[in-house]
């Protein structure tokens, strides 16, 4: 057991060290920055749960600039983080671009990055597969739930969005299923299309 969890605590450290060096090789100057890290979802619902719970987990350290100074963060390499989860529509009633709009003015970050579970139209991408993009994100979109899009264009600073697919639908599911139940009976990948479809 104890070689089990060694393993996974190197796989973990290697998959957060790729995600920050692609981060890195995203925004120039990075470490730099002052960084406002959103942790979207439903911290109730397990599979929604990554944005909050990645935000339980973060070093935040804007607090110490306010209290310590600008130089106090330089002796020590801090960059200047902060972090929120504001929940979801159906809990605050609120859109999280409104509620992001207002922290931003008042913390005035240089960039913002929204951490976010998503669904996906493919079984074998859950929970290994971690999707980065420098356009933000549409909550809601992958399971037809859309809110207002966080973006450079409606909260006025960069926006990175991290996505990990941790659902699919039903019909994924069985549609995934019967494509390999199908090609181990010989059918051809468009035999397996055109029967999928009609379905």
């Amino acid at each position: 057991i104890s070689a089990l969890k060694y393993v996974l605590s190197l796989r973990k450290e290697s998959i957060s060290e790729n995600i920050r060096t692609q981060l890195e090789s995203m925004i120039k100057g990075l470490r730099k920055k002052s960084v406002l890290v959103v942790g979207l979802g439903n911290r109730e619902v397990t599979s929604d749960s990554l944005g909050p719970k990645m935000t339980d987990t973060l070093f935040v350290t804007r607090h110490f600039k306010e209290e310590f100074g600008a130089s106090f963060m330089q002796e020590n390499g801090y960059g200047c983080v902060s972090a929120i989860a504001p929940g979801v529509m159906a809990q605050t009633g609120i859109e999280t671009e409104e509620v992001l709009q207002g922290i931003i003015r008042k913390t005035k970050p240089d960039l913002v990055i929204v951490v976010d579970a998503l669904a996906s139209r493919s079984v074998q991408r859950l929970c290994t597969t971690v999707q980065i993009t420098d356009t933000g994100i549409e909550p809601g979109a992958g399971v037809g739930n859309r809110r207002k899009e966080l973006t450079k264009k409606t909260l006025g600073i960069p926006v990175v969005a991290i996505g990990v697919p941790t659902v699919v639908d039903a019909a994924t599911i069985i549609s995934d299923h019967l494509e390999h139940v199908l090609e181990k009976q010989g059918y051809s990948e468009e035999e397996i299309e055109r029967f999928i479809y009609e379905i």
